[in-house]
């Protein structure tokens, strides 16, 4: 559920974009968005928060983003039922892992269409992982979004039905993450 994280680092990669009037620099998120959809028998439900932050660290001489990191508050999702609630917080061990983290270890591509090389921090698993994004660049911001599978075995995560194995959900789920990187001002 946490690999939206790493989407926000990979929202960096927009810095590169042609469109953009100048280089991002090291700046944070000003606005983002984790979604984690999950499926069941039953159907399917999602969960969502905006408790993510997240950094451009630094940058080459080209501005384009060589260090970042974003994080998502675990506890933070939302899914509109109050027992599902709990029973993500207890799925994920948000006493034990309270946060999700993606580092950024590189990035390919140009222009819009990137993916981004980094390490996610899930349930205590550290795993690297490559994403694709979509990213655009506005005078003082860098906008990133996309949309991936991320398997929940591979993190640790093995609790996956409620009610006696009646519901059961999916391991895999889909996170989706719209975040808005804002250039550090420089008196910061």
């Amino acid at each position: 559920m946490t690999p939206p994280i790493v989407v926000a680092l990979l929202g960096l990669a927009v810095a590169l974009a042609p469109q953009a009037p100048r280089p991002v620099v090291m700046g944070w998120i000003h606005h983002g968005t984790v979604r984690i959809d999950a499926r069941t028998r039953f159907g399917g439900f999602s969960g969502t928060t905006e408790a993510v932050t997240g950094k451009i660290t630094e940058t080459d001489s080209a501005g384009r983003p060589v260090g970042a990191w974003v994080e998502v508050l675990a506890r933070s999702f939302v899914t509109g039922n109050r027992l599902r609630d709990a029973d993500v917080r207890r799925t994920l061990a948000v006493d034990r892992h309270p946060t999700m983290r993606f580092d950024l270890d590189r990035l390919e591509g140009s222009g819009g269409a990137m993916t981004v090389h980094g390490t996610l921090r899930l349930h205590g698993v550290r795993r690297a992982v490559a994403v694709p994004v979509e990213a655009s660049a506005g005078p003082d911001s860098l906008r990133v979004q996309a949309s991936f599978p991320v398997d929940l075995r591979e993190h640790g995560v093995t609790r996956f039905s409620r009610f006696l194995g009646l519901l059961r959900v999916e391991p895999t789920v889909t996170v989706s993450l719209d975040l808005v990187f804002e250039q550090a001002r420089s008196h910061h």
